[in-house]
């Protein structure tokens, strides 16, 4: 048998030359997700009543990242996930066996132009989606709710730790990378962040860009640059396509660094931008290239908490422990919601931050709000992984809700190398990624070499203070009800999320655990 990891390695490059070889009566299917026809460059065949599917562009069709380690292929979607070993006659779904009546093996018996075949039925709904077989169109319908890319991030944070991450700072930071990138590097960053081509992700990160820079309103800045380091690009420079594309559609700043000012001026730059909150963002100098993206934003509640009300209680961690902490305590009307195992509530933010009361309170009315809010998920059980999902399907009301929250404090920073592999961006980490389009001249090649995440925020009586920062290193080599008073004590882990409530895009996300 043939080392499943070089078969892998090769997974998504399509040999148009190879013959297939399947048993007499396999046949050429249809598949439609989510009522989109997808074209695949490897057919999907039926043989003996099982539709099979290219592993690798099943799972950029169904939104999810595929992984390699040693013999074993693995799709992850959000919290779930499906894996394949050489040589075995089934497959691991969300950690149970599930038998195969069909062997893997490396040869070409399932095998068409160096794409690896797996039963469709059996990977879809392991990833939570419904598949219908339709006879007369001889196709199959997959069915399902789509994972936003927010929740495919969230579901790989830590699961014992206050964490806070920027969905929005993220993609940007993958879109400037995605301007220099080509062929299946460029594809693999676009199924990441869930858009169909670059056109597509530029025009959208520049509507979003042109937005909260129209707007003024309150402290909410997206800020972008490139950073080449003369000291160790081999003479390469950034191409004027590069350049121009960034700064079109990122409104990016272009800057040239050497080993010895690229510390101090890529943290100025940093710093500056996050206003102070988030000081640095690398420590050596060690790369050809940085981008970065800086999210900066300051919002006063709508309705502020009186700090008069402000008191110790309870607050039960997610390992039991139960710790005195100050809550905020307010009675208002908002956007509220409940099942049998989730609430949430949505507390939006002021377009002004002046004309106060006698007690320091914002003097505001429905005509000040802005479209930005803070939605907080409280999960009955603690745990909630499709946040960004609840958030934008929830059918919330105004309801008259009693709100006790945690007073609270964040800064987090990892390391986005892993997340980004497991999404599905294997290419850009590697020698031979494709980023001519990002360089001119120079005698080596551009790959990505880590990607670091820092994030700050500050909840408090009067509003909310957030930062986050993303670099990614480049080598070279309504309806209104009556006043019933709903109960919302955030006195157990929760998640919570700053939404631009005109599109929900999320623009921060987090969740806070553990009292300290």
């Amino acid at each position: 048998m043939k080392n499943f990891r070089k078969l892998t390695a090769i997974l998504l490059i399509m040999t148009f030359a190879a013959v297939p070889v399947f048993a007499a009566d396999a046949q050429s299917a249809g598949v439609v997700i989510n009522g989109g026809r997808v074209d695949f460059s490897a057919p999907p065949v039926v043989e003996n009543g099982r539709t099979l599917v290219a592993l690798g562009e099943i799972a950029k069709a169904l939104g999810a990242g595929v992984t390699y380690e040693n013999e074993t292929a693995v799709i992850i979607l959000g919290d779930k996930s499906v894996s394949f070993t050489a040589g075995e006659n089934f497959m691991v779904a969300n950690g149970e066996k599930v038998p195969l009546d069909i062997t893997l093996d490396t040869n070409m018996e399932k095998t068409i132009s160096n794409s690896t075949r797996v039963p469709l039925r059996a990977v879809a709904e392991a990833l939570g989606y419904t598949v219908k077989w339709n006879e007369e169109e001889f196709a199959a319908y997959v069915d399902g709710k789509k994972t936003e890319f927010a929740d495919k991030l969230n579901a790989l944070m830590p699961q014992n730790e206050n964490y806070m991450f920027s969905p929005l700072s993220i993609k940007m930071a993958l879109g400037l990378l995605a301007c220099g990138a080509e062929g299946e590097t460029l594809q693999e960053i676009l199924c990441a962040v869930d858009e169909k081509s670059a056109d597509t992700l530029n025009e959208n990160s520049k509507a979003q860009i042109d937005k909260y820079t129209a707007e003024g309103i309150l402290k909410l800045s997206v800020a972008n640059s490139v950073w080449l380091n003369e000291s160790r690009s081999f003479g390469a420079k950034f191409s004027d396509e590069y350049i121009n594309a960034v700064k079109t559609y990122y409104s990016a700043e272009s800057n040239t660094v050497n080993n010895d000012d690229a510390v101090n001026k890529i943290n100025s730059w940093v710093n500056d931008k996050t206003n102070g909150k988030i000081p640095s963002i690398i420590s050596d100098n060690e790369f050809a290239a940085c981008l970065i993206n800086a999210i900066y934003f300051k919002g006063a509640w709508l309705y502020q908490f009186d700090k008069d009300k402000t008191s110790e209680d309870t607050f039960t961690n997610l390992n039991g422990e139960e710790k005195k902490i100050p809550f905020m305590d307010e009675t208002e009307h908002m956007k509220y919601y409940e099942d049998g195992g989730v609430q949430i509530i949505s507390m939006p933010y002021s377009k002004r931050n002046d004309a106060t009361d006698e007690n320091g309170k914002l003097i505001n009315s429905e005509n000040s709000k802005l479209n930005i809010a803070m939605c907080i998920v409280l999960p009955k059980d603690g745990k909630q992984t499709d946040v960004a999902a609840l958030i934008k399907n929830a059918k919330m009301s105004s309801e008259k809700v009693h709100v006790r929250l945690p007073k609270f404090k964040t800064e987090y920073s990892t390391s986005l190398k892993d997340i980004f592999k497991t999404l599905g961006i294997n290419k850009a980490f590697s020698e031979n990624a494709q980023f001519d389009k990002m360089k001119t001249g120079g005698s080596e090649n551009f790959f990505v070499s880590d990607a670091i995440h820092k994030t700050y925020i500050n909840v408090d009586e009067n509003g909310t203070e957030a930062a986050a920062v993303t670099a990614i290193m480049v080598g070279a080599t309504s309806i209104q009800v009556p006043d019933i008073i709903r109960e919302f004590n955030a006195n157990k882990p929760f998640y919570y999320a700053i939404v631009d409530t005109d599109n929900n895009e999320i623009l921060f996300m987090g969740r806070y655990c553990m009292a300290k």
